[in-house]
Order: C-alpha cells, then structure tokens, then sequence
C-alpha cells in the first residue's frame, strides 16, 4: 500500500501542479479534501477549491515545477520532500508579475483513503519565496 500511496502523491505533482491539469485532482482527492497551510486563515476544503488554488499559482507561473524529492510512507500517510521552481508571468493576488524566477522547497504530509488524498498538511518558505519575487525585502 505504501507504494501506491506515492504513487499518488508524485502523480498530484507531476500531473496537477507541473502539469497543469486541474482535471486531474478529481482522481486523485477526495471531494472531502482539506488542506492546511502555515500563514493561511482558513484551510482550503474541497476540490474547487483545490483546483482554484492550482489555478492560481499557475496562472502566476505558467512554467511551474513541483519536483519530488523523496517520501517516507508509513499506513495510509506520505510525508514528501518537494522543491518548486517556476517564473512569475503575472500576478499572485496583489503581487504584480515580476519576470523573476523562484525556487523554494518544502515537505507535505498527505493522508489518503480509498486511493484518494483526504488530507494535506504543507509547509514551505514562503517568505522566501516572495522575497525572491521582490514582493517582501531580504
């Protein structure tokens, strides 16, 4: 089970967020997914949702890569080592585009049922991140 549960996880990456097929997430997450991020008020809840906030980033950086590091999974969970890299070509929310590229890594903690992500716990630099976009200063 281990194994196709990254199965998985590297295929939401690979497909969904460094492909860009939005489409994809109705495969692969659960129509009960909640996400939870450091820094946002809410967690994100369901596949729209899901699929707005894929849309969003890349719309922002329409050469977005995900890249899957590594995993450890134990159960129905897979913890992931990732690294993003992408160029903004518009804008994120109030940041407007800036041409600069980014690189930032982080890890997730996914749990999945029934072949399906339900929930996701992701941590990553995000002041990094807008630092490299100029958006926040060093």
């Amino acid at each position: 089970m281990s194994e196709e549960n990254k199965a998985i996880v590297r295929k939401l990456m690979d497909q969904v967020w460094s492909g860009g097929n939005p489409a994809e997430v109705d495969e692969l997450l659960s129509t009960e997914i909640v996400r939870r991020e450091p820094g946002e008020e809410a967690p994100l809840r369901g596949l729209e949702e899901y699929k707005e906030r894929v849309t969003f980033f890349r719309t922002a950086f329409p050469d977005l890569v995900v890249s899957f590091n590594e995993a450890v999974a134990e159960g129905n969970k897979v913890a992931v080592r990732w690294t993003a890299s992408g160029t903004q070509k518009g804008a994120l929310g109030d940041v407007p585009a800036s041409n600069r590229r980014f690189e930032t890594s982080g890890c997730s903690i996914m749990r999945i049922e029934n072949g399906r992500i339900v929930d996701e716990y992701a941590t990553w630099d995000s002041l990094g991140f807008m630092q490299q976009l100029g958006a926040v200063p060093k």
